[in-house]
């Protein structure tokens, strides 16, 4: 709270002198890191705020993908997006339905709508991505395809589960 109060009142270097030494211990749990990058942002300080994720990677031992989604959210709320595409296509877990979801993102917010609809309609990752996909066809106009995906995304009940319906 001493951080956001901080902030507020435009003291942002007093704020993230409060919250590093948490993150840090942390080890970078992403809506506190969320509150170190944020207010940098706003006041055109990227650069900086992405050596502040960097640093918080190396005390951890290596980038965690949660921070390397905060640093991808940070690139991508400053409009550098085509720096956040490149490092999402080559991060090791960019086939990872987490990953692809972002990508799509990211794709999406930079005005690229064919390129994310062409993500989440690979097999792979077509039905974790249904809603957002149909979202993005309904964006291009595409709303009868839109309607088919979601009427032909099936989820089947697991008959052992607690939801089954017993018959005796």
């Amino acid at each position: 709270m001493l951080a956001e109060l901080l902030t507020r009142h435009g003291r942002v270097d007093e704020a993230i002198a409060v919250l590093r030494p948490v993150a840090v211990s942390m080890g970078g749990d992403g809506w506190l890191v969320r509150m170190l990058w944020t207010p940098l942002a706003d006041q055109g300080r990227v650069d900086e705020a992405l050596t502040l994720i960097d640093d918080l990677a190396e005390r951890a031992g290596g980038m965690s993908t949660e921070l390397f989604v905060e640093r991808i959210l940070l690139l991508a709320c400053c409009g550098r997006f085509d720096q956040a595409i490149v490092e999402l296509r080559n991060h090791r877990e960019a086939d990872t339905w987490y990953l692809v979801g972002y990508l799509a993102d990211v794709l999406a917010d930079a005005g690229r709508l064919d390129e994310a609809v062409a993500v989440l309609s690979s097999p792979d990752h077509h039905a974790v991505h249904a809603t957002a996909l149909a979202t993005l066809l309904i964006r291009q106009g595409r709303v009868a395809e839109a309607v088919e995906i979601l009427h032909n995304r099936v989820l089947l009940p697991n008959p052992d589960g607690p939801w089954a319906l017993q018959t005796s």
